[in-house]
């Protein structure tokens, strides 16, 4: 998976560990903290 900064159009973090499609993201309130679902089950912090 890969983060992106929104203005610049450039990827600035990839994060290894997926083996199937991420299908839901959310960010703590702060943007310090980022949870991730995907297709295989697994739910990442």
């Amino acid at each position: 998976m890969r983060l992106w900064e929104v203005h610049s159009g450039q990827s600035f973090k990839t994060l290894a560990g997926y083996t199937n499609w991420v299908w839901s993201v959310a960010f703590s309130p702060d943007g310090s903290l980022l949870a991730s679902g995907s297709e295989d089950q697994m739910v990442r912090l």
